[in-house]
């Protein structure tokens, strides 16, 4: 199992072309999911990710 986290300014996701979420200001997260992984697993990994501090923006440096 896999996180990705990435600082958006919104997103959405749409199934079929209809929106069935949507945010705005905040972080996205994507999750990847194989057969092998376990509820123990994921447990883990969202009890980690709802203690990360994210890095304000002003610290983070921007590629252009």
């Amino acid at each position: 199992m896999k996180f990705v986290i990435q600082r958006v300014l919104n997103s959405y996701v749409k199934v079929e072309g209809e929106t069935i979420g949507a945010i705005g200001k905040g972080f996205m997260v994507l999750i990847g999911v194989c057969e092998n992984d376990t509820k123990e697993i994921a447990d883990k990994l969202f009890k980690f990710l709802g203690v990360l501090t994210p890095i304000p923006a002003e610290y983070v440096a921007l590629e252009n």
